[in-house]
């Protein structure tokens, strides 16, 4: 009798269809992970944003000059995230977005948007989309 080593092609087939299903199962885990992680990041960047403009709007008394950058409205300051006023530090690629200081001192994000992630609201009650800001 003639003793053959190898593999036959159904036990290779079922190989690749085993492999195919734990790649299949780690990439589904794994990406849902990412996805998760990206959304606390930019609510991460939504509170460091409001907690940014409070101890700007602090150190500044609530009482602000005409400054590049901030616009008044009659009921508060609207300043661009873009301005520079408002520091950002770590990873977020904040784009495009406006704090809105109340003369209630109350501090309001409006369209915050990093390309991925629209956000509205203050620290307590804010709405976060997927997608652009309208």
């Amino acid at each position: 009798m003639k003793n053959k080593k190898g593999f036959t092609l159904v036990e290779l087939i079922a190989i690749i269809i085993l492999l195919g299903a734990i790649i299949t199962v780690t990439y589904t885990s794994v990406t849902g992970v990412l996805k998760r992680q990206k959304l606390k990041l930019f609510e991460e960047s939504l509170n460091g944003i409001i907690d940014s403009a409070t101890i700007y709007a602090t150190e500044n008394k609530y009482s602000f000059t005409a400054i590049e950058g901030k616009i008044w409205y009659e009921n508060g300051w609207n300043i661009s995230i873009n301005s520079g006023l408002i520091a950002m530090n770590g990873d977020s690629k904040i784009e495009s977005g406006v704090v809105h200081i109340s003369k209630e001192k109350e501090i309001t994000v409006v369209d915050v948007y990093d390309g991925e992630f629209c956000g509205n609201g203050t620290t307590s009650n804010y709405t976060i989309k997927k997608g652009t800001c309208n």
